[in-house]
């Protein structure tokens, strides 16, 4: 049987592009190619890689959840409009990690 990608939907494309445009416009991830390209153009070699999606999930889904708990605190300190775009940013990036359509690393690089 044929390897199988990571199926997109369309929901999924949509909070990709709402990253791009309203929590880091103009921002890119690395990929993990490039860290090591760069860093050995640098003249580090990597040691070691850790890669921490099912970390990063957990970690989205608690921020979610003590975000929600200080709703109205949130709310105050800025607005309900922040306040729904971060929790939508919090679940839709949990989302993304759950489905393993991201994915988050620690890089150890030695001189």
């Amino acid at each position: 049987m044929p390897a199988r990608g990571i199926t997109l939907t369309m929901s999924d494309l949509r909070f990709a592009r709402f990253i791009g445009t309203e929590i880091f416009p103009g921002g890119q991830l690395p990929a993990q190619e490039d860290i090591f390209k760069f860093a050995e153009a640098a003249g580090f070699s990597v040691e070691k890689v850790q890669l921490l999606q099912e970390h990063y999930e957990r970690t989205l889904n608690l921020w979610a959840a003590n975000l929600e708990a200080n709703r109205d605190r949130a709310i105050e300190l800025q607005s309900e409009e922040v306040y729904d775009k971060y929790m939508h940013y919090l679940t839709g990036c949990e989302n993304f990690f759950r489905k393993g359509i991201s994915n988050v690393g620690q890089f150890t690089l030695v001189k």
